[in-house]
């Protein structure tokens, strides 16, 4: 699992620079959006504790390769930087997955379901102002109908 949510991210931005920009629309955007607006890294740390299923993560990586809030605050202060920070481009990645991927002959959210719950996959861009390119990818999976943050990425520079 820890290789596929790897590709997925990778495809994600890949789909990113093919679209130049998002829909603007959907509770991950909204997610992103409200992430970005907090200004302090104890703020973005209690919206990721409020949005964030530690367990899911734990099924989705292994307990070792789970990040806690902390660790994803990290991350993100790294990539954007300590400011706030808005959506520049969003995607659902749900088909791409099924798609591309299959684990012991089922598409990958059959199976990602399967073994976590998650029924659905979103991408969302977030830079330091609207003009600019990525600089973090945020990954939102739905679970029993509700969005979870998944892990924050450094968006790949220089991918052409």
């Amino acid at each position: 699992m820890v290789l596929a949510l790897v590709c997925l991210l990778i495809i994600g931005l890949i789909l990113w620079i093919g679209r130049s920009g998002g829909s603007g629309g959907g509770k991950p955007v909204k997610m992103a959006e409200k992430l970005g607006s907090q200004e302090t890294a104890r703020d973005r740390v209690d919206w990721i504790n409020e949005n964030y299923d530690e367990q899911l993560l734990v099924d989705w990586l292994g307990e070792k390769n789970a990040p806690d809030a902390e660790d994803l605050n990290d991350d993100y202060t790294e990539y954007v930087g300590e400011g706030s920070a808005v959506v520049v481009a969003d995607t659902d990645i749900t088909n791409l997955t099924n798609l591309l991927f299959n684990v012991d002959g089922e598409s990958f959210m059959e199976a990602a379901e399967t073994a976590t719950g998650v029924t659905e996959l979103y991408m969302v861009g977030v830079s330091e102002n609207e003009d600019g390119a990525s600089k973090a990818m945020l990954t939102f999976g739905k679970k029993d109908g509700n969005w979870y943050l998944l892990d924050i990425e450094k968006a790949v520079e220089d991918a052409l």
